[in-house]
């Protein structure tokens, strides 16, 4: 299983969600440079974590090497709530759970090889997972925007830039992107609007 930590985070919820998930390995995408926050390499030997990047995972020829032995009822991820309430708390998936939602959505949206959703929810939500699974089983793109690094006055144009099919959104998001358009804003490839 894995857990998702976002460089938003804090120091303080990092530790804990490593802590309160017995984590054994730290992988990390893009260098700690992204991760101001990240417990110091001695903590992280301390509790026992190895740390490695992904950047330098050699690819290997033969997935046999790798089989699983997760069955459906396996734990396929943890995610955390935001601790909106008080202190994040962490929701376990199983393999089942998460393929089922896949393929309720990949039913429901008609998703096709040709499809390109968008992903504006973080990674470490439920419902990017859902989206991230349901582009690589049925072999649409995925197109995400980071807004630590856009803002919602630039999404109009990166779904017409990056030809969204499919858009996920949230009532909110949704609200501030309409009130932003101009009159007459033509979305030509984007076929189905998701609240």
């Amino acid at each position: 299983p894995f857990v998702f930590l976002s460089p938003a985070l804090s120091a303080e919820t990092i530790t804990r969600i490593l802590e309160e998930t017995g984590s054994s390995i730290l992988a990390i995408g893009h260098g700690l440079e992204h991760f101001p926050e990240l417990p110091h390499t001695d903590w992280l030997k301390e509790h026992g974590l190895e740390q490695i990047s992904l950047d330098n995972v050699p690819r290997t020829g033969n997935p046999s090497a790798h089989e699983s032995t997760a069955t459906a009822d396996s734990l396929a991820y943890i995610v955390f709530t935001s601790g909106s309430t008080g202190i994040p708390k962490g929701v376990p998936q199983t393999h089942k759970n998460v393929l089922a939602d896949i393929q309720r959505q990949s039913r429901d949206l008609l998703v096709t090889t040709q499809d390109r959703y968008g992903l504006l929810f973080p990674l470490g939500s439920s419902a990017a997972i859902c989206h991230l699974g349901g582009a690589l089983l049925n072999g649409a793109t995925l197109c995400p925007i980071d807004f630590r690094h856009s803002n919602l006055e630039d999404l109009a144009d990166w779904l017409i830039q990056k030809a969204v099919t499919i858009l996920d959104i949230n009532v909110s998001t949704f609200r501030e992107l309409a009130r932003t358009l101009p009159i007459g804003q033509n979305f030509p490839d984007l076929r189905l609007l998701s609240p």
